[in-house]
C-alpha cells in the first residue's frame, strides 16, 4: 500500500504504536514534527540525519557537493573520449549515456514529479539542492544521502566498470589525452562511491568528521576498486 504525496504532511504522531519497529518512509518531509517510540528510527533503510557540529563537518558537505559534479563532468568528458576512440569505445560510451539517464529517470520517478522537481533532476542539480539545504539545516539530511546512492549505484560504479575496461582493453591505441581523462574519470567515481556507502554504513558513527567515517571510507575505496577491476578484468 502507499500513503500518496506526503510533501504537505506537517506533523506525524505514532507515539501511542509501541510495537512498531522499523524506519519512516521516504518521502516525509524534514519540517514535519514527528513524535516516534523508541523502536522507529527517524531513517530511510538505515540512513540517518548527522548533525553538522565543526567547521569540518560542514567542509565535508561542500567537498561532498563538489566531488559529485566533478565526477559527473568527468564521466561526460569520458563519454566523449569513448566516443572518439576505436572499438568498442563507441559501445562503451553509448552504454555510459544509458547509465547516465538513467541516473536522472530513477530520480524522477522516486520524486514527487512537480515542475521545480523535474527541473532540477534534468539539469542534475538536486544534489546541489540537497547539499546547501543540508548547509542551512546544519545537519547532512537523508534526501542529500539517498540522492548520492542513487547517483553511485545507477551512474558512478557502471561507469567506473566501463571505463576502466577501455584502459585495459586496449591500452596502445588510447591516446595521451583520453587516457588521462578516462583514469582521471575512473579515480573521481571510486572517491566519490567510497563516500557516499560509506556515510550510509551503520558503523561510520554519529557525525561525518569521525574516525570510524575514515576508516568506512578507506575500506570502499578498496573495496570497490576490487570489485571494478574484478569486472573489467
Amino acid at each position: 500500500s502507499s500513503l500518496g504525496n506526503m510533501h504537505r504532511l506537517e506533523e506525524l504522531n505514532l507515539g501511542g504504536n509501541k510495537h512498531l519497529t522499523g524506519f519512516l518512509p521516504a518521502g516525509i518531509p524534514q519540517d514535519c514534527v514527528k513524535f516516534l517510540p523508541k523502536s522507529i528510527k527517524d531513517a530511510v533503510g538505515g540512513l540517518r540525519e548527522k548533525k553538522l557540529k565543526t567547521r569540518f563537518d560542514y567542509m565535508m558537505i561542500i567537498s561532498y557537493i563538489c566531488v559529485t559534479y566533478i565526477d559527473l563532468i568527468s564521466d561526460i568528458l569520458a563519454t566523449d573520449a569513448l566516443f572518439r576512440s576505436e572499438e568498442p569505445g563507441p559501445v562503451l560510451a553509448a552504454l555510459n549515456v544509458f547509465f547516465i539517464l538513467g541516473e536522472a529517470f530513477m530520480a524522477f520517478t522516486n520524486s514527487d514529479a512537480q515542475g521545480t522537481d523535474i527541473v532540477l533532476i534534468l539539469l542534475f542539480l538536486q544534489t546541489a539542492v540537497d547539499g546547501i539545504n543540508s548547509l542551512y539545516l546544519g545537519k547532512q539530511t537523508q534526501e542529500l544521502v539517498l540522492h548520492k546512492k542513487l547517483d553511485a549505484i545507477v551512474r558512478s560504479l557502471p561507469g567506473i566498470a566501463l571505463q576502466f575496461y577501455s584502459l585495459l582493453n586496449d591500452l596502445e591505441d588510447v591516446t595521451t589525452d583520453t587516457f588521462g581523462i578516462l583514469l582521471f574519470s575512473v579515480l573521481t567515481g571510486v572517491m566519490g562511491s567510497s563516500f557516499t556507502l560509506a556515510t550510509s554504513h551503520p558503523k561510520a558513527g554519529s557525525i561525518i568528521g569521525s574516525k570510524e567515517f575514515a576508516v568506512c571510507v578507506l575500506y570502499y575505496i578498496f573495496e570497490t576498486w576490487t570489485r571494478v577491476s574484478t569486472v573489467s578484468i
